[in-house]
């Protein structure tokens, strides 16, 4: 299935998984590479895929006067302007004008292999690229640049990850919409590209069903606040048919219009979805949302799929995450697998013992056990973000507590926080607004679980009125207001429960 190439500009092979250069590929690509053949036995699909590995950069780095390889790269504030800004070799620029004509008639995607990096982490950045050499180049640059952030240097430290990187360049899944409709209705002379449906899921979790987050167009996981959860108890009662469970759902929750913006897209009448057209001075970014026309897919029975998901668990032996997409083909549904990882699912026998007086109560929660802490700190408001900033620099072991529109404010979001701006907190709360995600997931991804992190969003029954018994202890450290104390929080991940005590025992830190 795999073949691999050590040498730079070599012609491509017609393997449906190619490596160019030598050294590490990354967890992601790895991933792949090994599981590929048990899951097309299944029945999933893969797309063709060529793997730049980490020695394949070794040239781009020395013609830029960067460093002898990636792992010697020494950053500074200039290191990823210069990777941006740089130039390939002409071997290598070759090379990817080689991968371009193969995948002439279809936008490239772009994609990061870092280690721990198999699980949705966000950290990386992802480009879509049309297949021509000069622009391909640039959007690899970039997702190579993003190895050297803040985000990504404190993200590999805490999760104790190795260093090494690949990038991975792979077709866009997705197919051809031709003058449609969209969101408003007027016809657009254009044509679009993207998948009916595309999302991620669990084979299975600590509270045992598995589930998919699904949204139309091009969704995965970097939109997955705008995703429809859906199990297989969830979709049996309706034989299994998702627009009758949608026309279900729209009934009992009375959605119909597009301002309901903050719900999940396949519940707005109209399932508008993203989708990639051609880049142009208008639209300079690419992505458009059109109307896909999901009503009209009455037959799409999509337990089929969850079948294949439990023998996917099988044949690996562990629950699995996996990032998916849905093309159709003849009115049959082809599912396609574009990221995959192993879930470890640790025994949760966590008790909710009388530890002191409660602060907060939260679900959604992601990890389990008992973290202690000694520090609250407040970040409610977009002028806040650089304050935490700092004061995550000087400070570890913390209760972060924050607002949904830090970070599910949509396109217009002026700042938003990065995994570098609380990197060091211990236990992340989140306060939710108007618009918000339904799952940990769509806004720090595999961030949370990769590096040790509890997760959860305050009970509404519950306010930020109750910090006021802290008041004679807090301070404020950095411009941002911080609350002293000792604290012992408790988070069950299979109870979906999370406690933050006021504790008289002494913390460690």
């Amino acid at each position: 299935m795999a073949s691999v190439e050590h040498k730079r500009g070599e012609v491509i092979s017609p393997s449906e998984f190619t490596i160019i250069g030598h050294g590490n590929i990354g967890e992601k690509a790895r991933q792949l590479l090994n599981k590929g053949p048990k899951l097309e036995a299944i029945g999933f699909h893969l797309p063709r895929r060529t793997v730049l590995a980490e020695g394949f950069f070794d040239g781009f780095f020395q013609r830029n006067n960067i460093a002898r390889n990636l792992k010697e790269v020494k950053v500074n504030s200039l290191t990823t302007a210069r990777i941006i800004t740089g130039s390939f070799p002409h071997e290598d620029f070759m090379t990817l004008e080689k991968i371009c004509s193969y995948h002439s008639n279809s936008p490239l995607m772009v994609r990061s292999s870092g280690e721990k990096d198999a699980r949705g982490t966000g950290i990386y950045t992802s480009e879509i690229s049309e297949p021509k050499p000069g622009i391909l180049r640039k959007k690899v640059q970039r997702v190579l640049a993003s190895y050297f952030t803040e985000s990504a240097i404190a993200f590999r430290q805490n999760a104790q990850a190795e260093e090494g990187f690949g990038v991975i360049i792979e077709p866009v899944i997705g197919q051809l919409f031709t003058s449609p409709y969209d969101y408003i209705g007027a016809r657009l002379d254009q044509e679009f590209y993207a998948p009916i449906l595309s999302g991620y899921g669990f084979t299975s979790t600590l509270k045992g069903e598995g589930y998919v987050n699904a949204m139309p167009g091009l969704g995965s996981a970097v939109y997955s606040k705008y995703g429809l959860i859906l199990t297989r108890t969830s979709l049996a009662k309706d034989g299994g048919y998702l627009a009758k469970y949608i026309s279900d759902m729209r009934k009992a929750k009375k959605i119909f219009h597009l301002q309901d913006r903050d719900k999940p897209f396949l519940l707005i009448n109209g399932t508008m979805g993203s989708t990639y057209t051609k880049p142009s001075k208008i639209n300079p970014y690419g992505t458009e949302y059109i109307d896909l026309n999901l009503d009209k897919n009455k037959a799409l029975n999509m337990l089929p799929l969850f079948d294949m998901m439990a023998q996917m668990e099988s044949a690996f032996a562990k629950s699995q995450y996996f990032e998916w997409a849905m093309t159709l083909e003849e009115n049959d549904p082809k599912y396609w697998i574009l990221q995959i990882a192993d879930v470890d699912k640790k025994v949760d026998y966590v008790d909710f013992e009388d530890y002191g007086e409660e602060l907060f109560t939260a679900h959604r929660v992601s990890g389990s056990g008992t973290k202690e802490c000694s520090k609250i700190v407040q970040c409610l408001k977009h002028t806040d973000i650089d304050r935490l900033h700092r004061f995550n620099q000087r400070n570890s072991n913390y209760v972060l507590v924050f607002s949904s529109n830090l970070t599910s404010g949509g396109i217009f979001l002026p700042q938003k926080l990065e995994y570098a701006d609380w990197s060091n907190a211990a236990v992340l709360l989140e306060t939710e607004e108007k618009v918000h995600a339904d799952t940990p997931v769509s806004h720090f991804k595999g961030q949370l679980q990769a590096t040790y992190k509890f997760f959860g969003v305050i009970d509404d029954e519950i306010d930020l009125s109750n910090l006021q018994k802290l008041e004679q202890e807090s301070d404020r450290e950095e411009g941002i207001k911080v609350y002293q104390g000792r604290f012992m929080v408790v988070a069950s991940e299979k109870k979906d429960k999370m406690v933050v005590y006021i504790t008289n025992k002494p913390p460690d830190s």
